[in-house]
């Protein structure tokens, strides 16, 4: 089968940026959905820039109509049939941990828009052509906070636990089709951009993983895409290492 393109959301900067750039260093064409426009002082972005194949599609994942008219206009830019979607996009909600009283309603409403509806948002405007290939890969980048208790962050967390619920029933529904429904997350924190913006100046992210700790499993799961994982909920550990279970 000759290798296709791959979406990514959130693939500008952290997490998102470090998947973008192993998928492209594996020949793939990549784009790279984003509400903003990448910083050129972004290392991370400034690397998988240098690489061919790589195109910026902009969209907010909160506008519906928006996201698919970029996704369209860019598969009908490009020869590669689409294999797969990479989902990393995520919102932490505005400044350090607070509780639920200090958290507004608006706030609530864009974490929200961003883990949870924009997921959905993403995989319907995609899920159709993945289904007619002879594989396809969705990939949802998940957190701990989806299963442990995440005080401060209450309105983080229940996104990411909906999202985790939202795969699980994905996956049951296409158990039987081409496309593999992967979801992973870091054991550990992971120093990203957005997680930065979050913590005091001169904060140091000593023990922290660097976003690139998902590299190998990404690259294992690029070989087949996902198919072996098809219905896992893998945690790489910060040796890059991984356990996958059933989600």
């Amino acid at each position: 089968m000759t290798p296709g393109a791959i979406l990514t959301t959130g693939g500008s900067r952290g997490i998102g940026a470090a998947i973008a750039t192993t998928i492209a260093s594996s020949g793939r064409r990549v784009g790279v959905l984003s509400r903003r426009r990448p910083s050129c002082d972004d290392p991370v972005w400034a690397e998988l820039t240098r690489r061919p194949l790589v195109d910026r599609v902009e969209a907010d994942l909160a506008d519906a109509t928006a996201t698919g008219a970029a996704i369209r206009g860019w598969r009908d830019g490009i020869p590669e049939p689409l294999d797969g979607l990479v989902l990393s996009a995520v919102s932490y909600g505005h400044g350090p941990r607070h509780p639920v009283l200090a958290t507004a309603l608006e706030e609530w409403d864009e974490v929200m828009a961003v883990n949870l509806r924009g997921q959905f948002v993403a995989v319907s405007a995609v899920l159709t052509e993945l289904l007619a290939r002879p594989r396809a890969l969705i990939l949802s980048v998940s957190s701990v906070a989806a299963l442990e208790p995440a005080p401060g962050r209450a309105h983080y967390a229940a996104s990411k636990a909906g999202a985790l619920a939202f795969f699980r029933a994905l996956t049951q529904e296409l158990r039987d089709t081409n496309v593999s429904v992967v979801q992973v997350m870091p054991r550990n924190q992971v120093a990203t951009p957005g997680l930065a913006a979050r913590r005091p100046p001169g904060y140091t992210f000593e023990g922290y993983d660097p976003p690139t700790v998902f590299d190998p499993f990404v690259r294992t799961a690029l070989t087949d895409l996902g198919e072996r994982f098809d219905g896992t909920l893998v945690t790489v550990d910060s040796d890059g290492r991984w356990e996958a279970a059933p989600a």
